[in-house]
């Protein structure tokens, strides 16, 4: 009754009561029970309308008030399309958690700031998706690398792993990297699979990471074995995000993992039996 008076409207009244009090009035008048009955109906209906639209419009107005401070100095000249924004804001209206409001916010100033940056079919996931799988999305964006493109992608490591469960965040860490990860690709954030790239393919590769740039040292000749053949070349496997994913990594808290790039590379150049340095830029 409690679950049910709050999420209709009875605030204050409670259901039964409300149930019980027309119950013993329709003995006092002359008109028939179906008409009691629909009268019942149409005031319940009415009162569940006014109390969800309330409701909604409080969830509208906090998404929208936050917007403005995430806007850009020079946003795009182009309109926001007509559709998009419908869409979103009948996505949005039932989002009551704050931290889920916020990221609804970002959304919104950034399909302001440039249209076109967030598909129909991320809103539409966007609201099925947990608190829970929004922060486990936006630590993995954490440990996201982006190559010569810009195109952000994670390297599965050990690394990875254990520096995830280390983290400070405890309410994270409780769920293992790995479970977290294979949930991220279940719900359509990360590809189900990585892409594997011959060392020889890597050579003045740039990795990025949050501003700092790696190269691997990359032999110029092909490694030979005893027997004067090439050696088999090992591989390097990037995971990178699905489109929904890179779209909403856009929005995702962009902050670097202290110590995290300089032991990635180390451990990636150790399985692939070279060397790394960082670029460092010259003035």
């Amino acid at each position: 009754m409690e679950v049910v008076s709050k999420a209709l409207g009875f605030v204050g009244k409670p259901l039964q009561t409300y149930l019980q009090g027309k119950a013993d009035a329709s003995a006092t008048v002359s008109a028939t029970k179906a008409e009691i009955q629909a009268d019942d109906l149409r005031l319940f209906a009415k009162i569940r309308r006014e109390h969800l639209e309330l409701r909604r419009a409080e969830n509208i107005r906090a998404v929208v008030r936050q917007a403005p401070a995430l806007l850009d100095s020079n946003p795009s000249d182009k309109s926001v399309d007509d559709d998009w924004a419908a869409d979103f804001f009948e996505q949005a209206q039932d989002v009551s958690d704050r931290a889920m409001q916020s990221l609804w916010a970002r959304i919104l100033a950034g399909e302001i700031n440039k249209p076109g940056s967030f598909s129909l079919r991320t809103l539409h996931s966007l609201k099925t998706m947990t608190k829970d799988e929004a922060l486990m999305f936006e630590r993995l964006v954490r440990f996201s690398w982006t190559n010569s493109l810009g195109s952000p992608f994670i390297f599965e490591s050990d690394v990875l792993h254990r520096m995830w469960e280390t983290g400070e965040d405890p309410s994270l860490v409780r769920l293992v990297s790995t479970s977290a990860l294979n949930h991220l690709k279940n719900i359509g954030l990360v590809a189900p699979s990585e892409l594997l790239y011959p060392v020889s393919s890597l050579k003045d590769r740039p990795y990025n990471y949050f501003g700092r740039t790696f190269v691997f040292d990359v032999p110029s000749t092909p490694r030979v074995g005893a027997s004067g053949l090439p050696v088999i070349e090992n591989v390097l496997g990037e995971t990178y995000f699905t489109q929904m994913g890179l779209e909403l990594s856009k929005i995702a808290n962009q902050t670097a993992i202290r110590g995290y790039a300089e032991e990635e590379m180390k451990y990636e150049s150790d399985q692939l039996k070279m060397g790394f340095h960082e670029l460092i830029a010259r003035t």
